[in-house]
């Protein structure tokens, strides 16, 4: 799954049970990792979703046990992914991964793919060969992503464990991302250097919030010196002591009003833009539609020990996810007062509950639009 991190693609997991009930209907990629035991109810789901247009895509050892572990005597998906191999009792030998000089085909060929890129690879299972499906390439006569037509859609068997770090991980980083481009799948979000190379190891999330679209980006390059800052914090910092920082230029999946939802920066209406990842720590973006002011109303004054009630109110409607913080006489921030709250409509209450021994004096309430930065602030004074 970390490949599919470092082509910026997320996803979610799926159990036996939702597979068996249909969960897999109108999605586009259903991965199989190293998935040995598969139940007949999950076969007949996994073959539906191929025929009716989805990209089956599986590393290998798939379907060579039923539901209860028991051996099959031939493995499930064989035909689908248009392969052919041993029975499923000889064949898989952790120590038997393939090597040899990597050929590429004609289909590789049309993709793009380099025999000179690929020198790493290996074979999960030096005995498969493509029968129906197109390999790619081949290593060591084993054939490696082999594509079958199925139906509307299409089966990978990459015959292949995606655990090998360095070139073998760049390689095949390669191969899967054509695969998924030459079947027309791509990242709404991508990252790049400032020379237009794709960054690896970027973990991206993307979340709906009412009018908003949220990404989050979080940068997984810990190969790095780790340290723990006085707040037990963890730092990641390079050989010098520096924390680890990116230069980054970040294609959205569309154009909107951008804010950093972690500051409430504004950073404008794009589609694109170069920013900082800090290895370990998340940048958080929301796209939506124009920002609008928020306003907050109030008594000035109240008693210590009253409930006292604001109001916030924006001139649209909409889910609004809101922060309040409270700071105090001596102007620092008092948490027991801090409250987050989701808010349905265009008005929003707030109620400080005062206690008896408060400091007299003059109290600022805030509220944040968190997703799209806008804030307001009330005074009070409390006597």
């Amino acid at each position: 799954m970390s490949v599919l991190d470092d082509l910026g693609l997320s996803f979610r997991f799926v159990a036996a049970p939702q597979v068996e009930e249909g969960s897999l209907q109108g999605e586009r990629i259903f991965v199989l990792p190293y998935s040995t035991a598969l139940s007949d109810r999950e076969i007949a789901a996994i073959r539906r979703f191929a025929e009716e247009g989805g990209v089956l895509l599986s590393d290998g050892a798939a379907g060579l046990f039923d539901e209860h572990v028991a051996w099959r005597e031939t493995a499930a998906l064989d035909a689908l992914f248009g392969v052919t191999t041993p029975p499923p009792r000889t064949r898989v030998a952790p120590g038997a991964r393939a090597k040899g000089p990597v050929r590429v085909t004609a289909e590789g060929s049309a993709l793009g793919l380099h025999a000179r890129d690929l020198a790493s690879l290996e074979a999960l299972e030096p005995a498969l060969r493509a029968k129906g499906g197109r390999p790619l390439l081949s290593v060591g006569g084993a054939h490696l992503a082999v594509v079958n037509r199925v139906g509307k859609g299409r089966a990978v068997y990459l015959n292949a464990l995606l655990d090998r770090e360095g070139a073998s991980r760049d390689a095949w980083r390669a191969i899967l991302r054509a695969i998924l481009e030459g079947a027309g799948v791509r990242p709404a979000v991508s990252v790049t250097d400032p020379a237009g190379r794709p960054v690896t190891q970027i973990r991206v999330a993307r979340y709906r919030f009412g009018g908003h679209e949220v990404v989050a980006l979080l940068s997984g390059q810990l190969d790095v010196k780790t340290s723990f800052s006085r707040d037990g914090v963890t730092v990641y910092e390079n050989a010098e002591g520096r924390v680890v920082r990116h230069e980054v230029d970040v294609a959205l999946p569309r154009a909107a009003d951008v804010t950093n939802a972690r500051t409430g920066e504004a950073l404008g209406e794009t589609a694109r833009l170069r920013t900082t990842l800090t290895t370990g720590d998340a940048l958080v973006l929301a796209l939506g539609p124009e920002r609008t002011p928020l306003r907050l109303d109030g008594p000035v004054r109240a008693m210590r020990g009253d409930a006292v009630a604001f109001t916030a109110s924006a001139s649209t409607a909409g889910r609004r996810l809101l922060r309040w913080h409270v700071t105090g006489p001596d102007g620092a921030f008092r948490p027991e007062y801090a409250q987050v709250t989701v808010e349905e409509g265009p008005r929003a209450a707030f109620t400080l509950p005062s206690a008896l021994n408060d400091p007299a004096g003059e109290y600022r309430l805030r509220v944040t639009d968190v997703l799209s930065g806008v804030s307001a602030e009330a005074a009070l004074r409390l006597e």
